[in-house]
């Protein structure tokens, strides 16, 4: 039976399914992605159920071209407008597959429902897996963190052309992150992992993550101040700003100087700190968010000077305060006294920046 050739009586249920597809697609938009070539068919909506009145959240499963059958996000409505999409190439590819998929299951139910025999029959079923585990990465090398999985609930919800789903529960779920169900139909499914979904038509998804810093920072849920006094500062230009780097735990970021969790911040003319503060407990802005400081675990912590280049079009590195080696406590206050120390650039940049004024 070729794809044109399409009995009367199935075309009302095709003409759905393909409805069905294209609110699908107009919902998703037509934005950038990461996905690559191997697009499954559009996903029919997961279940509606809650978990403790959590949300499920729907990932979209796709072959890309760096770490194959990596879950992401699948593209969602929201009040604001589409969070993300498919590329224009999955775009196409999901509508072809599309109109392939409803021609098969409007054939396969009117099949079925003329012979009688239950939705099992003639499907070729196999075993899928995956694996939910985090990757760290630092200078000398890599950790895989699993999440274990013994006590989540794991199972595919595989579409059974009469419009429901067959649920198929976990074969096994294991403490090292990885998970098996067997006897799942060949095709597009959904694979439930607690509140998170997957479509996909893999027999494998990486649900894993990759981070950079170590296993097993700790945040402060109390205050924990820092007090800093540190002379050689460059004389402080209103337009300087303060940057915080722990290269072990991967935490780079500029420091907010209007946070509430900065005290004492740097004045225009300022060549020192005195009693300069930073508090790693909660942030109510929410604007500093860094891990607390472990020098058994390697941690070595930078503040660096960002001074302002002529035009004020770039910053660059003008001083560097190398921190002593420091074992923060959560709710206990530290104290540094040091000098920042002189930063000579040692290498050029040849940079191209086209861009409006």
């Amino acid at each position: 039976m070729s794809d044109l050739q399409v009995d009367r009586a199935v075309r009302p249920l095709i003409h759905a399914l393909l409805t069905a597809a294209v609110l699908s697609l107009a919902a998703c938009g037509g934005g950038g992605s990461d996905g690559g070539n191997n697009a499954p068919a559009a996903p029919a909506s997961p279940p509606t159920e809650t978990t403790q009145g959590v949300t499920p959240m729907p990932f979209w499963a796709s072959d890309v071209p760096i770490r194959g059958n990596l879950a992401h996000l699948f593209p969602a409505p929201s009040g604001a407008g589409t969070v993300t999409g498919l590329s224009a190439d999955e775009t196409r590819q999901v509508q072809a597959t599309s109109i392939r998929l409803a021609i098969e299951l409007a054939t396969d139910r009117a099949t079925k429902q003329a012979s009688a025999l239950p939705a099992s029959v003639a499907v070729q079923r196999r075993t899928v897996t995956g694996l939910f585990s985090d990757s760290f990465h630092t200078a000398t090398g890599a950790t895989q963190l699993p999440f274990d999985l013994t006590g989540s609930t794991v199972e595919a919800l595989a579409p059974d052309g009469l419009g429901d789903f067959e649920r198929i529960a976990a074969t096994s779920r294991r403490a090292d992150g990885s998970y098996l169900i067997n006897g799942v139909p060949e095709g597009g499914h959904w694979v439930h992992i607690n509140t998170t979904w997957v479509w996909t038509d893999s027999a494998f998804i990486d649900w894993g993550s990759d981070g950079f810093g170590r296993v097993g920072t700790e945040f402060a849920n109390n205050p924990t101040l820092l007090t800093v006094n540190a002379g050689n500062l460059n004389a402080w230009q209103a337009t300087d700003g303060l940057a915080w780097s722990v290269p072990m735990q991967g935490t780079s970021l500029t420091l907010p100087l209007t946070s509430p969790s900065i005290t004492n911040a740097p004045v225009t003319g300022d060549t020192a700190f005195g009693n300069f503060g930073l508090n790693f407990g909660p942030d109510p802005t929410g604007a500093i968010f860094i891990p607390l400081l472990s020098a058994a675990k390697g941690d070595q912590a930078y503040l660096n000077q960002l001074g302002t280049a002529p035009g004020n079009d770039y910053r660059t590195l003008v001083r560097s305060l190398v921190m002593p080696a420091l074992t923060q406590t959560d709710g206990t206050p530290g104290a540094v006294n040091s000098s920042f120390l002189d930063v000579t650039p040692s290498s050029t940049l040849k940079l191209k920046w086209d861009r409006k004024r």
